[in-house]
């Protein structure tokens, strides 16, 4: 039960209703990943990626891709996963690699989408190397001059993300827009981002379309060598992220969890005020896991359990690393739902890593109930609605 009151609109932003794919290959037995859509490139199962319980990012379970290393292909991996459905709108693609020192030596680990995939071959849109001679990460797709180069992050989860638009048009061709991401940092130069366009595909005849994914390792002649993938995701361009951690950092925790925030179903987080201030003050934290936004609804649920009581919300603020008043009004007695959004400079509101925090302050107005001198502050609801790009 509750009102809708909109606080604050400091810009427009349209939720997406766009499909989505999501694998963390929690539900696969352990051995070779032949199930669940994937399968390996040219139906050779001998190729399939091998689903495994000693390594994982979330859950308990990975795929690994790996190789003997010989040079003569008598055994590496080529998971791929076919997607339909993906031929119009912005994406998301997102995947989370742990390669293991050592992981890319003699042999070069290879994440690849495709725009066109028929079985045995089609046309790369994405081929993002690991090369262990270099240490850097590179884009096939792109001159090196116009790239960054980041370092190869090992022993460690480290996210890959591509911004896919299939609708942009360019050079009088639909030829879409992709932007690589590696461990945060965009691939793409500064000065490629001023001029050009990094087109999604280059044969105007393909499909402007999301087929493939090929997690690929090509041997080399070297050792052998393995690296784990986790949490695959296509998400829409703009999509609802759940909370990741809620604490009470003024007055006192009474009941609720992070679970609580949720949705809207009279379960909620709440805090008494502090026995001196009389104020509360509650901080949720929300990671993202997006290297970029450019804009974001905050969404919020509360309510408190005695009248003469406002409330404010506020961002932090990670260029100034302050927290900033965005929205505030008298707090309701009964569970009101409001709103904060930002289309303006929203990376001030977002750390490099994908972390944004909102602060909930409430305070008396006045002293109109005397003899009540404690009480609940609730909230319902807290998430935000983000748009990659």
């Amino acid at each position: 039960m509750k009102k809708t009151l909109l606080l604050a609109a400091l810009g427009a932003l349209s939720v997406s209703a766009n499909a989505q794919f999501t694998d963390g290959f929690e539900s696969y037995a352990d051995g070779p990943l032949l199930s669940g859509g994937w399968l390996a490139w040219g139906n050779s199962n001998s190729e399939a990626g091998t689903v495994v319980s000693n390594m994982a990012r979330t859950g308990s379970k990975s795929v690994k891709i790996d190789t003997n290393g010989d040079a003569g292909f008598s055994d590496y991996t080529d998971a791929v996963h076919p997607w339909t459905g993906f031929s119009t709108g912005k994406y998301v693609v997102r995947s989370w690699m742990y390669l293991p020192t050592g992981g890319a030596t003699g042999s070069t680990p290879y994440y690849i989408l495709m725009n066109l995939y028929n079985g045995t071959g089609g046309e790369w849109s994405v081929q993002m190397k690991f090369s262990g001679a270099t240490g850097k990460v590179t884009s096939d797709m792109l001159a090196l001059t116009d790239q960054v180069q980041p370092d190869i992050a090992y022993d460690q989860w480290v996210p890959i993300h591509h911004y896919v638009d299939l609708d942009l048009v360019a050079g009088g061709n639909e030829r879409g827009e992709v932007r690589e991401f590696y461990n945060w940092t965009r691939l793409e130069t500064a000065a490629f981002q001023a001029g050009f366009i990094h087109t999604w595909k280059a044969v105007n005849a393909n499909p402007t379309e999301i087929q493939n994914i090929d997690l690929f390792i090509n041997p080399e002649g070297g050792s052998a060598v393995e690296h784990f993938y986790d949490d695959v995701q296509i998400l829409p361009n703009t999509h609802t992220v759940s909370a990741s951690a809620v604490t009470t950092t003024e007055g006192e925790e009474f009941g609720g969890d992070l679970g609580s925030l949720a949705s809207s179903d009279d379960n909620s987080y709440c805090a008494f005020n502090d026995a001196v201030s009389l104020a509360s003050k509650v901080l949720v934290t929300t990671n993202t896991d997006l290297p970029s936004i450019t804009a974001f609804t905050f969404n919020f649920e509360l309510r408190v359990e005695r009248p003469g009581v406002q409330y404010a919300v506020y961002f932090k603020n990670y260029t100034t690393n302050t927290m900033q008043f965005q929205a505030g009004a008298t707090a309701p007695t009964a569970d009101v739902s409001g709103s904060v959004t930002v289309s303006t400079d929203a990376m001030r509101y977002m750390s490099g890593m994908g972390e944004m925090q909102a602060e909930f302050r409430f305070s008396p107005i006045n002293d109109e109930d005397p003899s009540q001198d404690g009480w609940l502050h609730c909230i319902d609801v807290a998430n935000y609605s983000v748009t990659a790009f």
